[in-house]
C-alpha cells in the first residue's frame, strides 16, 4: 500500500505501508517505511522517530513496547509525564525496562556487555553474575577511580593467581597517597602511609623515623594470654618475649 497526503481513517495493510507526505490517523502494518514518524502527536523534534504524550496520560508513562505476542509485555522504553509516581515512573524520568522475569542486556559488537538479571544482579563481562555486582575479564580484572578534579586515579585489581591489589594515587599525579580502613561512621581503624608504614589506631607520625609499625595500643604476640608489649613495656608468660636467635 502506497498513500501521499492521507488524512484521518484508519489503514490496515498486510504488508509494507510506504507513505510520502503526511498521515494523520491510525494505521497497522506489517512493516512502515516513512521518512520521519511521529506517534501521539503534531510535531517532533528533528528525529526519524518521535513518540510524544501528554500530562494527561493515565498511564503516567509515553511509552514504546516491544513484544513477541499481541498484547504482550516485553522491551519498555518510557519516558514519564509525572501522573504516575514511584518505581520508575515520575516527572521526566527514563526507562529501558524487560517487563518480564528475564535478563536485560547491554551490549556492542553483537554482544552483551551488561546483563541485569531478573533478581537485580548486575554483571559486566558475564551475562550469568552469581552476585549483586560481578565483573569478569581475561587476565587481571581492573576497576579504576579516577578524580576529574585532579586526575589522580586509583586501581582495585583481581589477579587470576587470586592476589588483589590495592593502588592509590597509581598514576602517582597528587602524591602523597595513603590507603585508609575506615569503619562505624568513618572512624579509622588503621592504614598505609605514603612512606609504607602500617599504622593501627593512632595518629600518623610525620616520616618513616617513627617506624614501619605504629599502634595507638596494645600489640599482641600469639593469644590473649601471651607476650603483648603496651606503651613500650613487655610482658608475657615465664619465658618472656623471645628474639630469634636466642633461647
Amino acid at each position: 500500500a502506497t498513500g501521499n497526503g492521507l488524512t484521518g481513517g484508519t489503514i490496515i495493510s498486510t504488508g509494507t505501508l510506504t507513505m510520502s507526505g503526511s498521515y494523520t490517523g491510525t494505521f497497522t502494518a506489517t512493516s512502515l517505511v516513512a521518512t520521519t514518524a511521529i506517534v501521539g502527536g503534531t510535531s517532533g523534534n528533528g528525529s526519524r522517530f518521535n513518540i510524544i504524550g501528554d500530562t494527561t496520560t493515565s498511564v503516567g508513562y509515553n511509552q514504546m513496547n516491544i513484544a513477541n505476542a499481541n498484547g504482550a509485555w516485553g522491551l519498555l522504553l518510557g519516558f514519564g509525564n509525572g501522573v504516575a509516581t514511584g518505581g520508575y515512573h515520575g516527572l521526566n524520568h527514563a526507562a529501558i525496562i524487560n517487563v518480564q522475569s528475564a535478563p536485560l542486556h547491554l551490549g556492542t559488537s553483537n554482544g552483551a556487555k551488561l546483563t541485569i538479571l531478573a533478581n537485580g544482579d548486575v554483571g559486566i563481562g558475564t551475562d550469568s553474575p552469581s552476585n549483586l555486582f560481578s565483573v569478569s575479564a581475561s587476565g587481571t580484572v581492573t576497576t579504576r577511580y579516577t578524580s576529574s578534579d585532579t586526575g589522580a586515579f586509583s586501581l582495585l585489581q583481581f589477579e587470576n593467581s587470586g592476589s588483589i591489589v590495592f593502588s592509590a594515587d597509581h598514576g602517582n599525579a597528587a602524591g602523597s597517597s595513603n590507603i585508609i580502613f575506615q569503619r562505624d561512621g568513618a572512624q579509622e581503624s588503621m592504614r598505609i602511609t605514603d612512606y609504607g608504614s602500617l599504622v593501627v589506631n593512632n595518629t600518623p607520625g610525620t616520616n618513616a623515623n617513627w617506624g614501619r609499625i605504629q599502634c595507638g595500643g596494645t600489640i599482641t604476640v600469639g593469644n590473649s594470654s601471651g607476650t603483648y608489649i603496651t606503651h613500650g613495656r613487655i610482658s608475657g608468660d615465664s619465658d618472656g618475649m623471645k628474639l630469634k636467635g636466642t633461647s
